[in-house]
């Protein structure tokens, strides 16, 4: 997260990554599991068993979730996002009573726009939001949705 090229496209991401600030997520995303207000994954590689990210499913409503990642800029273009949307897309849908993901990006990342509509998201609609310090500076966001309804469609189709 030290990595302001990954940072900056991560809107709830602290800038600058102070001393502190890992502990602080971590604890943060454990009080959320606890709650069973999240669904959090580990991204690592297969190979070295390196950390390399994560990806999370905020439960908003007992159906609804938000799903948001970052990955670190190294093992971008590598096809792990893809791979660990793919996976737990499938435990969500499979696992959970979540029947609708939602998910944005700054209109700029393609990258974050790209693994979304090769996993089968719609895109919704821009909405403009305001700037924060140390962060990208695109003012409109892609909102995007899937369904489960249209996951298992897209899923036996493969």
């Amino acid at each position: 997260m030290e990595n302001h090229e990954v940072n900056k496209w991560i809107k709830t991401a602290p800038w600058p990554y102070v001393p502190g600030s890992a502990e602080s997520f971590i604890n943060h995303m454990l009080s959320k599991i606890a709650a069973g207000k999240t669904y959090v994954w580990a991204i690592t590689d297969k190979t070295t068993d390196e950390f390399l990210g994560l990806i999370e499913y905020g439960v908003k409503e007992s159906h609804k979730a938000s799903r948001g990642f970052w990955l670190k800029q190294e093992a971008w273009n590598k096809g792990y996002m893809q791979e660990a949307t793919t996976a737990t897309l499938e435990y969500i849908f499979t696992q959970t009573p979540i029947t609708l993901v939602e998910a944005f990006n700054v209109q700029s990342n393609a990258g974050s726009r790209n693994v979304k509509l090769k996993n089968g998201f719609k895109f919704t609609e821009n909405r403009h939001r305001e700037p924060k310090p140390g962060k990208a500076q695109d003012a409109v966001c892609e909102y995007y949705h899937l369904t489960k309804a249209d996951w298992l469609t897209l899923k036996q189709s493969q």
